[in-house]
């Protein structure tokens, strides 16, 4: 299966809304198990963080992240 790093809510893209679903997921706010476990944003490192976050928001601002968000990957 395939998946765009930086993706976190799925739709084949990265937009703020991806930072924003970690920010949710993380202040444990409005968010279910079935959407925790579709979280595919961990690009800083093997554990889901703020860190992501703002590395997704980096990326959008056009800077580099040297993460690798956007390529598309393989689970």
């Amino acid at each position: 299966t395939q998946y765009v790093l930086g993706d976190s809510d799925g739709d084949g893209k990265v937009t703020v809304m991806d930072a924003t679903k970690i920010q949710r997921m993380l202040a444990n706010y409005d968010v279910d198990d079935a959407e925790r476990s579709q979280v595919r944003a961990s690009v800083t490192g093997e554990t889901i963080s703020v860190m992501d976050a703002t590395a997704i928001q980096r990326y959008l601002a056009s800077y580099d992240d040297g993460h690798g968000i956007g390529v598309v990957k393989e689970y």
